[in-house]
């Protein structure tokens, strides 16, 4: 059985041309190394907020460490993520997914630059 709760939220109204999802993942630990081990592409930026542990991943080439409590946009990828965290302690991430070509106009941050890999 899984130790990981997995929820999915909708946006506000206001937010459904901008916002896919709003995902919240939590686990109080104890996961196996093969649970939330590869996160898988889909083309879009998520806005990420992990509000208890921090997390590791890797795609391509790049490594890129979140601390607790920072926010963190994930740009848009053909390659799979890669996840190193400590799964014997608690964790708690916010994620907000948005639709393609749509995370720059709420982001202020050039739709060029949200490209991985």
């Amino acid at each position: 059985m899984s130790r990981l709760t997995v929820r999915r939220l909708m946006p506000r109204m206001e937010l459904w041309n901008y916002v896919k999802a709003i995902w919240v993942f939590e686990s109080a630990g104890g996961l196996s190394e093969e649970e939330l081990r590869i996160v898988v592409p889909n083309g879009s930026a998520k806005l990420m907020l992990y509000y208890k542990g921090d997390y590791e991943g890797r795609v391509c080439h790049l490594v890129v460490r979140i601390p607790e409590h920072k926010l963190f946009v994930a740009g848009i990828s053909d390659s799979v993520a890669i996840t190193s965290f400590d799964r014997n302690k608690a964790f708690s991430c916010i994620c907000v997914e948005f639709y393609p070509a749509h995370a720059h106009r709420l982001l202020a941050i050039p739709q060029h630059e949200l490209l991985w890999g």
